[in-house]
């Protein structure tokens, strides 16, 4: 059950329609389960289950964390920031920022190699910001949250309705999206429903057992300079500030205005000062003679 994928169509064939399985001390007969889907992108639901039994009917919206799970929000921005932080979202995010500011700095803004993982030169566009549950690399730290605020992580419940308001089988079902049950995969030792659903614990008291701490991490958004393209237009914790001055390029590493600069505006800066410069991808080796890197104290 490691690839997630897997995993959701495995649980899918547990929880089918019509099984039974004892939760508290009722039999439940299961009415209706599928994965819901928003009209665009994920929500935090990944199995939506719902049932009868002798007193009703009730929802078990479940959130599936792998044991080799990473991510919890990923290239977030300042919509979703506000949902989690408050409107202070911009000075909370600034705080955790601050102090791995030199790492920044000691980064090549321009990549003149073809080696790495891109295997062509690249220009620094910025850095997205992701939630994660451990350190990822040198540009990462601990983000300190209320209950409340990692409540709302795992669960989902402030963020917009049409994240909420999901589709399960092709029916929207209102509030489908936000996860009231959390599933460790690792916990669960067989695939019988039963097992599976002593391992179903509410997500609030999966909030207070773990008392996980959460991570940040900014990863690199950068001009692919072969390509001609970058990875999407994410919005930005932190941005380099391109300039030409006297036909030499400099850039500056930009600490303010988190979340509210995006890739496109600073990429096609990158492209239209490239073109000033008179560089292609074809000399792109002569842009050595044209660049200044900025110095920091």
């Amino acid at each position: 059950m490691k690839d997630y994928s897997c995993t959701e169509k495995d649980l899918l064939e547990v929880f089918k329609k019509d099984s039974t399985f004892l939760y508290g001390d009722k039999c439940h007969r299961i009415l209706e389960s599928g994965k819901p889907r928003p009209q665009s992108g994920e929500c935090k639901t990944d199995l939506y289950i719902k049932t009868k039994h002798d007193n009703g009917t009730k929802e078990f919206k479940v959130s599936i964390k792998q044991d080799n799970f990473e991510f919890m929000e990923n290239k977030i921005s300042s919509e979703r920031a506000i949902e989690i932080f408050g409107p202070d979202y911009s000075s909370i995010i600034k705080k955790s920022i601050t102090p791995i500011k030199d790492e920044f700095h000691k980064d090549e803004l321009i990549n003149f190699s073809c080696a790495g993982r891109a295997r062509q030169p690249t220009i620094k566009i910025g850095w997205k910001y992701e939630f994660l549950n451990k350190k990822s690399g040198k540009k990462s730290g601990k983000v300190h949250l209320t209950g409340d605020q990692k409540l709302d992580i795992y669960s989902g419940r402030k963020r917009p309705d049409d994240k909420k308001n999901a589709y399960v089988n092709g029916s929207k079902i209102e509030n489908s999206g936000v996860a009231d049950f959390m599933l460790e995969v690792a916990a669960v030792k067989s695939r019988e429903i039963q097992d599976c659903v002593e391992c179903l614990k509410p997500i609030q008291d999966f909030v207070k057992e773990k008392e996980e701490e959460l991570f940040f991490a900014c990863k690199a958004i950068n001009y692919r300079v072969y390509e001609d393209k970058w990875d999407g237009n994410r919005p930005l914790a932190v941005w380099v500030d391109w300039m030409v001055k006297g036909n030499i390029l400099t850039g500056n590493i930009i600490f303010d205005g988190l979340l509210e600069k995006r890739s496109n505006q600073i990429g096609e800066n990158i492209r239209k000062l490239l073109l000033d410069l008179k560089i292609t991808k074809n000399n792109f080796d002569d842009l050595k003679k044209k660049y200044k890197k900025t110095s920091h104290n």
